[in-house]
């Protein structure tokens, strides 16, 4: 026989509290998703399509891997994709934000595991230095920085080189946006803008110009953002001219 046992509450005892409202999930699976792609795409680039990994091998990739090297030679595509989801989650993470929220969200998602990556490729480096150089204890404490760069000092590990660039688009994108709050039309109007700025950037050829608005991967970033508007607010003719301009 089976017994169900049911608690029973005296005529004074308070009723239990109900349960709390569940918190939305607000990440987005998809953007998880394209993450693996991306970084998938740039591991293989490297394994098998990146010619300067020939130092590693001994041997030419193209040699080493014949079947795999047509499709890795065009992982580095990856980082295109990883710049346009940047600037989607990017302007996700700012909305409703200060900028002192948005930059020390940054400073504590990206610092805790940039260390240890720089620390143990300056390990890995110093004990097999197979397919780069080591560098020297000045050059590996600027690194932890993460605007080596702007020094002319080189990235422990090459496949670093992107975090300059994220860096400076979180820098614009909080300066310009963030001290007056995120809306639709102001950050329409920063995207045109910044489309705009890096064509002038480009045609000018002038350092400190192409140091601010990259005129490269500006594009990159400002679709990634215009499709964060698309997923917010719904598709109308400004967001994806926003996305044909770039």
């Amino acid at each position: 026989m089976t017994t169900t046992l049911q608690q029973r509450r005296s005529p004074g005892s308070p009723s239990p509290a109900p349960n709390p409202p569940q918190r939305r999930n607000s990440r987005i699976a998809v953007m998880d998703g394209l993450r693996l792609v991306a970084a998938l795409s740039v591991s293989l680039f490297h394994l098998a399509g990146d010619l300067p990994a020939s130092e590693a091998w001994e041997a030419d990739p193209q040699t080493v891997f014949p079947h795999l090297f047509p499709y890795a030679s065009f992982g580095w595509l990856g980082v295109e994709l990883f710049f346009m989801i940047s600037g989607f989650v990017i302007c996700m993470s700012c909305w409703g934000r200060t900028p002192g929220q948005f930059f020390r969200s940054r400073v504590v998602r990206l610092f805790p595991a940039y260390w240890p990556a720089v620390l143990i490729t300056t390990a890995v480096v110093a004990l097999w230095p197979v397919a780069t150089h080591h560098l020297s204890i000045d050059k590996i404490i600027l690194n932890l920085t993460m605007v080596n760069k702007a020094f002319g000092v080189d990235c422990v590990d090459s496949a670093y080189w992107t975090l300059w660039y994220e860096l400076r688009f979180y820098v614009l994108f909080g300066v310009a946006m963030l001290w007056r709050g995120l809306t639709l039309h102001r950050t329409l109007l920063f995207c045109y803008g910044w489309l705009i700025a890096a064509v002038v950037a480009a045609a000018g050829k002038l350092p400190l110009l192409d140091l601010i608005f990259q005129p490269l991967y500006a594009p990159l970033f400002v679709a990634g953002i215009a499709f964060f508007l698309i997923h917010r607010f719904g598709s109308n003719l400004q967001i994806w001219g926003a996305i044909g301009f770039s």
